[in-house]
């Protein structure tokens, strides 16, 4: 800044001038009590040099001259001047923010300093010598304010390459979390474990490691369900270094044609244990199979089943039919066996065994095996028509008719459509005793007059024997009568009793007590 440049004052200036002026008057009390101040006439006077006065003004950005002849008076606003002495008068720099002038040191008074906030414009007059202090304070604090900036940049950029470290390692994270490829593969990843099924016939031997007990126990499973209990041989193996999901299931070994279990068996343990297939190499030999034979041997309350079957299919189905029909718990199937050298074809299911009269279920049970295996069924079953026997087939007819009596419309003989099912199970026992006659008995209660009552009852004992030739039972073996109102089973003065006495009965021939 050139000796003629204008400085606008700042607020700062205005603080330093009121200081100043503060000082000045703090000075002039300490002069004593009753002393008026001193003024700039009285100062110089009392110096004996000619005074300069200089009107109270703000002090422009200049740099005092040095006065080597006259004191110079420097006056801020608001202060009282200071003299200063004509000798070494050091030249004060004018500061350009707070525009304040320097006292000049006089030889034996040191005055007050005003230091100044902003970079002074400096006059070097002959023999003074400028001051430096400030200038150099000034120097390092606009170094020190690039360094700061410096520095705040720098930690700025800093933080920056923090932050975009910092974000980037969270999404390598996160992205090693979602596919840990490189952490599980240095912990060493599971190994999909390699079967071997070997087929002999009607049966297999499983081998090759597993990871635990549990998986080996679902295999020999799934195998016993295909060849039967008995016929899976188990030589797996345990390690925790292999896993299923993904395995691969070889299948080897010799069995005849038609055989389809081992196919079966790859098909079901990839269902149901996420496998996959390997090679199958079986052969499949020419075997003249033999046509199966086996017996259904049935008793009062149970069936026993023997003989061989060529695969498990059919040996569950046949156990199947017969527990439909003679109820959960009542077949034995313990004698029954896979023999692969066997065929369905031309083969023969022989029911035999001794049954009660009227026993429908060996019937039901040739009908059912006649309709799930394409065999010849045989039935050598013995009737026992003793009198007890025929005696239990009669009470047996007397408890299904009395739970589902055959209906006909009042005071008719015409029988309810409710009534054929009850009819049509009552033919098929009257079958199941070949060769004994039975006779067909209508009852009535004892309302409306007995000649009604009596034809009554025998046109419904008629109507129920039609009913059952139309079944299937022989005409010749039946005959019907009506017995009215003269054998009641219950009391005709309830309507419960009534309703019991209408009712229509089976009498077989030659049963005791008949």
């Amino acid at each position: 800044m050139s000796d003629h440049d204008d400085l606008t004052p700042s607020p700062e200036v205005d603080d330093a001038a009121a200081l100043i002026a503060e000082f000045g008057a703090t000075d002039g009390e300490d002069s004593g009590p009753g002393e008026s101040e001193t003024t700039e006439s009285e100062t110089a006077e009392a110096k004996g040099v000619e005074p300069e006065t200089a009107e109270p003004e703000t002090i422009e950005t200049e740099t005092a001259e040095p006065e080597t002849a006259e004191p110079e008076t420097i006056e801020t606003e608001g202060a009282e001047p200071e003299t200063v002495e004509p000798e070494t008068v050091e030249a004060e720099t004018v500061e350009a923010e707070t525009a304040e002038s320097e006292p000049v040191e006089p030889e034996t008074v040191e005055p007050e300093t005003v230091e100044a906030e902003t970079e002074p414009d400096t006059a070097e007059p002959d023999g003074a010598e400028p001051e430096s202090s400030e200038q150099d304070g000034d120097g390092a604090a606009i170094l020190g304010g690039w360094t700061y900036l410096i520095f705040v940049f720098v930690a700025f950029v800093a933080l920056a390459l923090l932050a975009y470290a910092c974000d980037d390692s969270s999404s390598s994270s996160s992205d090693t979390a979602l596919t840990p490829t490189t952490a599980v593969a240095a912990e060493g990843a599971l190994d999909p474990a390699e079967l071997l099924f070997v087929v002999d016939g009607d049966k297999v031997t499983l081998s090759g490691a597993v990871p635990d007990a549990a998986a080996a126990a679902q295999l020999v499973e799934l195998a016993e369900a295909r060849y039967g209990e008995g016929n899976v041989v188990d030589k797996l193996t345990f390690d925790d270094g292999v896993t299923l999901d993904g395995a691969t299931v070889t299948v080897t070994g010799t069995t005849t044609f038609g055989d389809d279990q081992p196919e079966g068996l790859v098909n079901d343990v990839i269902a149901a244990m996420n496998m996959r297939a390997g090679e199958f190499d079986v052969t499949f030999t020419e075997v003249e199979a033999s046509p199966v034979d086996v017996e259904a041997a049935v008793s009062t309350d149970s069936v026993t089943l023997s003989g061989d079957l060529p695969d498990q299919g059919s040996l569950e189905r046949l156990v199947e039919v017969a527990t439909r029909v003679w109820g959960e718990g009542n077949v034995d199937a313990a004698g029954l066996s896979i023999d692969q050298a066997t065929t369905l074809v031309g083969g023969r299911i022989q029911v035999t065994g001794t049954a009660d009269a009227g026993d429908t279920r060996i019937a039901d049970f040739v009908t059912a095996v006649g309709e799930s295996f394409d065999v010849e069924v045989g039935d050598t079953v013995e009737i026992d028509t003793s009198a007890d026997a025929l005696a239990r087939l009669e009470d047996r007819l007397r408890e299904t008719l009395a739970a589902n009596p055959i209906l006909f419309a009042t005071g008719s003989a015409d029988i309810d459509p409710q009534s054929d099912a009850i009819l049509a199970q009552s033919a098929a026992a009257i079958n199941a005793a070949p060769g004994i006659a039975v006779e067909i008995v209508g009852h009535t209660d004892d309302q409306g007059g007995a000649d009604v009552n009596q034809a009554l009852s025998e046109s419904r004992a008629n109507a129920v024997l039609a009913r059952l030739v139309e079944l299937g039972v022989d005409q010749a073996r039946l005959s019907a009568r009506g017995a009215g109102a003269a054998e009641p089973i219950a009391d005709n003065t309830t309507a419960e009793g009534r309703a019991a006495n209408r009712r229509i009965a089976f009498e077989f021939a030659g049963a005791s007590g008949g």
